[in-house]
């Protein structure tokens, strides 16, 4: 998906073919022909087919596509078993935050602070450029206090603290 959004940032009619996709992703053709399928029923990408084509003859990615990319959280939440990264979701991070945001939300004292530390605590962990560890650490504290004393949340927000300073640790933070 980013390789198709670089393109069309390029050049929003380009296309690329299923030679040069399989080329540039390292991918055998049957990968890349269960990539595509995936990716265009959920139309993230538009395959122009031609007369006597097995697979396709262009690729773009389209608007659903472009979201998709735009917005890192739910792209990592996607695609998170190919990214390199290693604070990526199989790490914990996100089931961890699921579980802080439906106590917090629910059933913590304040939800709707809650619900502002929140966004604030996934633009940290999955849109920044480098995390603010530090900011982190404040935005967790304050989600303590949202959560009030229920136990159950509190022991959900330190999991989270554990496994962010755990993915600190294996990327060099």
């Amino acid at each position: 998906m980013s390789l198709l959004y670089k393109i069309y940032q390029d050049d929003p009619h380009a296309t690329l073919t299923p030679n040069e996709l399989a080329e540039q992703l390292d991918l055998t053709r049957e990968d890349l022909k269960r990539s595509v399928f995936y990716m265009e029923e959920r139309e993230w990408v538009e395959c122009l087919k031609g007369f006597g084509v097995s697979l396709f003859s262009g690729i773009r990615i389209r608007p659903d596509g472009i979201d998709l990319v735009e917005n890192s959280f739910h792209f990592n939440r996607v695609f998170a078993n190919s990214s390199p990264n290693p604070t990526r979701v199989e790490d914990g991070i996100e089931g961890a935050l699921v579980a802080v945001r439906e106590i917090a939300l629910v059933q913590g004292e304040r939800p709707q602070a809650a619900g502002d530390h929140l966004r604030a605590l996934e633009r940290e962990l999955f849109e920044e450029e480098k995390r603010n560890y530090s900011r982190i650490e404040t935005l967790l504290d304050w989600l303590s206090e949202d959560i009030g004393k229920n136990d159950l949340g509190r022991k959900n927000i330190e999991l989270l603290r554990d496994k962010i300073r755990g993915a600190a640790g294996r990327s060099g933070e």
